[in-house]
């Protein structure tokens, strides 16, 4: 028998796991490497975190970015209005280059003890602007 689940539930869930948590603290957090202001519109800016805005790959792109600006390929930004689920399109891209560029920097970086130490460089010139 088909059961409903609960998805608010699992949203909920899913940000207070240390993935969630980190997600969410580097985009909305209080010293947030990616400023909202940087990817999300002045109408949208101040909502819940919901994971459905991170789908199409764009606020991990950017994030990307600031870890290996090198093995950047293309950002597909969005049109300035909010994320339509009506564009496949440009969302499949959008995530396509996102994988393509985290499979690159794996291929120059083979171990995620690198990517951890990225980050950590990341996090400590981000204080160190402010």
């Amino acid at each position: 028998m088909l059961q409903l689940r609960d998805s608010n539930n699992e949203e909920e869930q899913f940000w207070k796991k240390p993935l969630g948590a980190w997600i969410k603290d580097c985009v909305i957090g209080t010293d947030a490497l990616l400023p909202e202001a940087a990817w999300r519109t002045e109408a949208c800016r101040g909502r819940v975190l919901r994971f459905a805005e991170l789908c199409d790959g764009f606020v991990f792109s950017l994030l990307f970015l600031l870890v290996e600006s090198d093995t950047l390929n293309l950002i597909v930004m969005r049109d300035g209005g909010e994320n339509s689920p009506s564009d496949i399109v440009t969302n499949l891209k959008r995530l396509s280059v996102l994988l393509e560029n985290i499979r690159n920097f794996y291929r120059r970086w083979p171990t995620s003890r690198r990517l951890s130490n990225r980050l950590v460089e990341v996090a400590v010139r981000k204080k160190g602007e402010m």
